[in-house]
């Protein structure tokens, strides 16, 4: 039996993250800093160090006619924190590591959103939901190190912030399903969920190898064939996909609690 092992998924691209209603509310008011203040169409719409992209939607009269954030894509709810002081003007209010009342979401394609300084009381997720593309996650606020009502969204690729939005500074592609002009907002529109790239077979018998780098370390070093990669997390599983229908038997050998090996296999190699 051959198995198929499933390693790359193509990026998931990104609806605005409001309602339709609510998008006329909202506008850039700092973009994610490529270092020297500036943003991603090469001017100064950023903040030193600014790892996000911020949108605000009218002071508190627009935060207290409630603005409404939404899920940007299909994911699952890793972090979903609320109880944070919602009024913050002096950009460092308890609360959330700096996120405040925020909503993050693992998406298919491995990268993780982030929806910061939300409204006390509105995120309406919990940890573990799943939630769909367009799925209202609560409203905008100003909670945690905010100066005023205004979403942090934000994107980490292996916990590392990245611009969703491409552009002579950022030569890398969008994250937006369509990310409209420069100054304005994204177009709200769902993108298809990412496609499964399979990366190659595995014959029954051959060896997937794993090691951490260190004692402690969430580093992982695995190889397959002649690839060689770096996996940094909590832990890393591996999808294969049988070319046949059967019973499968699932083998967890020598694993450490952050390392999850999931093999689908028999004992006689055969099926």
């Amino acid at each position: 039996m051959a198995l198929i092992l499933a390693l790359t998924a193509f990026a998931q691209d990104y609806a605005f993250p409001t309602s339709q209603a609510h998008r006329q509310h909202f506008y850039p008011t700092a973009y994610y800093d490529h270092g020297g203040v500036q943003d991603w169409n090469c001017s100064n719409d950023s903040y030193a160090g600014h790892r996000g992209s911020d949108f605000g939607v009218g002071g508190f009269t627009g935060m207290d006619a409630g603005r409404e954030v939404r899920a940007a894509a299909d994911g699952v709810v890793v972090t979903a924190h609320d109880g944070e002081f919602d009024r913050c003007t002096t950009g460092s209010c308890a609360g959330g590591g700096g996120f405040g009342n925020y909503v993050s979401i693992d998406h298919a394609d491995g990268r993780r959103t982030y929806y910061g300084h939300l409204k006390l009381g509105s995120v309406l997720v919990s940890a573990g939901d799943t939630v769909t593309c367009g799925q209202q996650l609560g409203e905008v606020g100003s909670s945690g190190n905010s100066t005023g009502p205004h979403l942090h969204f934000e994107v980490r690729v292996a916990n590392v912030a990245v611009d969703p939005f491409e552009g002579s500074c950022n030569l890398v592609p969008s994250a937006w399903v369509d990310q409209g002009v420069y100054g304005g907002t994204p177009e709200i529109t769902c993108g298809p969920p990412p496609v499964c790239d399979n990366s190659d077979t595995l014959a029954c018998g051959q060896v997937l190898a794993d090691a951490n780098g260190g004692a402690g370390s969430t580093d992982v070093l695995g190889s397959y064939g002649c690839t060689t990669f770096t996996y940094t997390g909590p832990e890393i599983a591996y999808t294969l996909v049988p070319g046949s229908t059967g019973d499968v038997t699932v083998d967890l050998t020598g694993l450490s609690a952050d390392l999850d090996l999931f093999a689908e296999s028999d004992d006689t190699c055969e099926g």
